[in-house]
């Protein structure tokens, strides 16, 4: 019997619809028409024919959760860390948008991507427009930080921008490269890309409520190791995710030749002269085919590189459960952290083909 996913407090989710009616009050100040409805649609708001969803394909929303919620560990007021948690999902949705550019992904949270509807010229505007909006968000006058912390935030932010930009390139570059990549390179790259905006939710989100320096410290850590046990796991549903769970299909990654962990476990670890010679073929072969992926498959298969995936990512997610331990914050908001980043990591790995998740992987 399927182990039923761990349940988030109801509490969660209204901070969520909470969340995005401030960033849509945030959108409506200096926004209309056409480029308002397609930034509202890839953010779940709106239907294809721009037809208003109410709470809507959203996603997750795992980056502002975090920074909301370590906040709270705080100070119980959530709301005033919503001018910062929008930013960062800000800077989350035009990475998205230009990602899938990059990859040429037509589908996006199970819809199709913006680049893919309405064009490159017009998602590469959009993605600018929401670029804007980090900054937006940051200056709204609800925003109770102390203007003399502005700058420096202005400053984390735009760090935390330019980690993010280089971790792609860097994505991009190994992507094209014929060569081997090493988890050292992997680990740079997805440091970048996914886990800085990860630590840097919750480094903000503790900042907003005056936490002290170790506090900050700690926050850091834990939310680098959930960006990078979440990457991981995301690897992994790129390769093995179900079609029937809303993606484009499976081993798309594959497709596109990514370096990621599957790929550099099974390297590493294949063990006959046929096997180094699929591995060869995939990084070599200029255009790969149905059998290459399936042979790529198979010797994924073979070096159990799924099961080594998740073992990974779930050490990931201990280191980042023993810092939130170590910080002396609110026993209770721990307690519903501890929770939540269980239900987004259920959530994630339940697209898995045939996986259920064994009730002693919860981390706690």
């Amino acid at each position: 019997m399927k182990r039923k996913m761990a349940k988030v407090q109801l509490s969660e989710d209204a901070i969520m619809k909470e969340l995005d009616a401030y960033m849509k009050s945030v959108i409506e100040k200096g926004l209309d028409g056409k480029i308002r409805n397609v930034i509202e649609y890839h953010l779940g708001w709106r239907d294809l024919d721009f037809s208003e969803l109410e709470f809507g394909n959203i996603g997750k929303r795992g980056r502002p959760m975090m920074c909301i919620l370590t906040s709270m560990l705080f100070a119980p007021d959530y709301k005033h860390s919503f001018p910062v948690a929008a930013a960062i999902e800000f800077i989350h949705s035009f990475s998205l948008i230009y990602d899938d550019i990059q990859d040429r992904d037509t589908i996006r949270r199970g819809r199709p991507s913006v680049w893919s509807l309405w064009g490159e010229d017009e998602a590469i505007n959009v993605g600018c427009v929401l670029q804007t909006m980090v900054y937006e968000a940051i200056a709204d006058p609800k925003n109770v930080m102390s203007p003399a912390h502005l700058p420096w935030l202005i400053q984390s932010v735009n760090r935390t921008m330019w980690r993010v930009c280089n971790g792609q390139q860097l994505d991009l570059e190994l992507t094209k490269s014929r060569n081997h990549v090493t988890r050292t390179q992997y680990l740079e790259v997805i440091t970048g890309k996914t886990a800085a905006l990860f630590e840097a939710a919750a480094h903000l989100g503790a900042f907003c409520s005056n936490a002290d320096e170790r506090q900050l410290a700690l926050c850091r850590l834990f939310g680098e190791n959930v960006g990078l046990a979440f990457q991981i796991f995301d690897d992994v549903v790129g390769i093995w995710g179900s079609r029937e769970q809303g993606l484009d299909k499976p081993s798309l990654d594959l497709q596109h030749r990514k370096k990621t962990y599957p790929i550099i476990y099974a390297h590493e670890n294949c063990q006959t002269d046929v096997d180094r010679q699929v591995i060869h073929r995939y990084y070599e072969k200029e255009d790969l085919n149905e059998c290459d992926l399936m042979n790529m498959m198979e010797l994924l298969n073979r070096c159990d590189s799924l099961s080594k995936s998740l073992e990974i990512g779930f050490q990931y997610l201990k280191i980042a459960m023993q810092a939130l331990d170590e910080i002396a914050g609110d026993e209770a908001i721990k307690a519903r952290i501890r929770v939540w980043v269980n239900y987004v990591i259920d959530k994630q790995i339940s697209t898995l083909q045939g996986y259920t998740r064994r009730d002693n992987e919860l981390v706690t």
